[in-house]
């Protein structure tokens, strides 16, 4: 089970995002990470889906790697999402059986947060993936 945990550890291979300073790296996980808590419209999180493949491509991380990252965290998805389809209220309701109501916001927030949710721990598992615990140890101190 653990030998399929990826997060943390470093893909030793050429990219621009190898090569590019961990403190930028840092800086721009950072930034992102706000802007992706910023997002208020599925537009703006389609950029943040957008510019976190193109990191991913630029990285040369395998896609595989990658989804290996997201194995942790897929229960707390669902159950994110399966509260935010119960609880959230407006909208239209499209299920409405005994104690169950399901509404188009109640959807929208849980696709939303999903993710969300994932676009964060893909950037900031491509940040170890492409920076060794050593330098990025060593560049969090000189932050």
């Amino acid at each position: 089970m653990l030998k399929d945990i990826t997060i943390g550890q470093y893909y030793n291979v050429d990219s621009p995002m190898h090569r590019m300073d961990a403190r930028m790296k840092i800086i721009l996980t950072v930034v992102f990470i706000v802007s992706i808590f910023m997002c208020k419209s599925f537009e703006a999180l389609g950029l943040m889906v957008l510019f976190t493949l193109i990191i991913n491509i630029i990285s040369k991380v395998p896609v595989k790697m990658v989804a290996k990252s997201l194995k942790p965290i897929v229960i707390i998805v669902l159950f994110t999402s399966i509260l935010n389809i119960f609880y959230i209220r407006g909208g239209t309701e499209l299920v409405n059986w005994h104690f169950i109501h399901i509404t188009t916001n109640g959807l929208f927030t849980a696709l939303f947060m999903a993710i969300r949710i994932v676009c964060l721990v893909v950037i900031s598992s491509l940040l170890t993936y492409t920076t060794t615990p050593t330098v990025l140890t060593d560049s969090l101190e000189k932050l």
